[in-house]
């Protein structure tokens, strides 16, 4: 945990009172980085008030989708801690890339998840201040109160809750229904391959790929 992105706290889950932390999380607005496995982890072991508030993830997709928004990633571009987790992946590269996170020593492990959380309040408020600059620097002209900011907020967080959910719980499928929208889609497609076969003048098997 980390409330500043100064200084982190590490507690070993073995030692978490879960109904404190229900009501910690209860009180407080959420920072994570990839929150939906966050929650789904604490739903999961009786911390229902889990949820994502905001999300650096999240952030980053909003500011470019073309880049990797890895926490890794967005360290080197919103702190000054790029590569901080160099240890724990060279103990990893020691002892083979697809070693258990549970059989990594806690004090390799401490200090990283400290890091991860301290960085990832500190790219969250440079990413925050960087989202800002473009919505005043670039304003949507077409529909001024829609700005990336509101984007992120009202449509990106609460789809990032509402998939968490979905991952979570599953979600009801009308199995009629989707037979009945493939045999359309379908239809559709096979009479939408007959027409452009029809404008080029090649034969209906021909491979449009």
């Amino acid at each position: 945990l980390s409330f500043d992105g100064i200084t982190g706290w590490y507690i070993p889950w073995r030692y978490v009172d879960k109904e404190k932390l229900n009501e910690v999380m209860g009180n407080n607005r959420l920072l994570s980085a990839n929150g939906k496995f966050d929650c789904k982890f604490l739903w999961k072991n009786g911390v229902p008030n889990a949820r994502i508030d905001e999300d650096v993830i999240t952030l980053g997709h909003t500011l470019d989708e073309t880049r990797s928004n890895s926490l890794k990633t967005l360290a080197f571009f919103y702190s000054e801690f790029g590569g901080y987790e160099r240890e724990l992946d060279e103990y990893k590269e020691k002892m083979g890339r697809n070693i258990n996170y549970l059989d990594i020593p806690e004090n390799i492990l401490r200090e990283y998840a400290v890091m991860d959380a301290i960085v990832t309040k500190r790219i969250f408020d440079n990413m925050l201040k960087h989202l800002r600059e473009l919505d005043i620097n670039y304003p949507n002209k077409a529909y001024p109160s829609d700005t990336l900011e509101v984007y992120y907020r009202q449509r990106r967080i609460p789809a990032e809750n509402l998939y968490a959910g979905i991952e979570y719980r599953g979600v009801y499928v009308n199995k009629d229904k989707l037979d009945a929208l493939r045999v359309k889609m379908t239809d559709y497609l096979n009479n939408l391959k007959k027409e452009i076969c029809n404008e080029l003048g090649v034969p209906e098997d021909f491979n449009l790929s």
